[in-house]
């Protein structure tokens, strides 16, 4: 299991509810399932942008507050761990085919961080 935090502060003039709604369009680019909760937004197998994401399953969770009148901060915690996929691969690959032990040698590569930043990067843009 891994885990990665991103990070992202806003200056914008914009009232939370356009910021949320910026928030949520640009994380829709991550694909997977988005659903709205609390302060922020859980995102299930979220993987548009991630290299070896089909070895993971990627669970996130991307908070927005408003730490003054008019700055935001963003912050998320992308957490990841073997699919059936990796562990089919693992035990087929022991017993009779070792090369599908490639699925789970791409998993040890996977970085979702990149792609989960470059979403809240794209927030100010959607504000425009």
């Amino acid at each position: 299991m891994g885990s990665k935090t991103v990070f992202y502060t806003l200056e914008t003039d914009k009232p939370l509810s356009q910021v949320k709604e910026a928030t949520k369009n640009s994380l829709m680019f991550l694909g997977g399932t988005l659903f709205e909760q609390g302060d922020g937004f859980q995102i299930k197998q979220g993987a548009n942008g991630v290299n070896f994401a089909f070895a993971a399953n990627l669970d996130a969770f991307v908070s927005v507050r408003q730490s003054a009148a008019n700055k935001y901060e963003f912050f998320g915690t992308v957490n990841w761990s073997p699919n059936t996929l990796f562990w089919a691969c693992l035990i087929i690959g022991v017993f009779v085919f070792g090369i599908l032990w490639i699925v789970p040698l791409l998993y040890l590569f996977i970085d979702p961080s990149n792609a989960y930043q470059q979403a809240l990067f794209r927030i100010q843009g959607m504000l425009s």
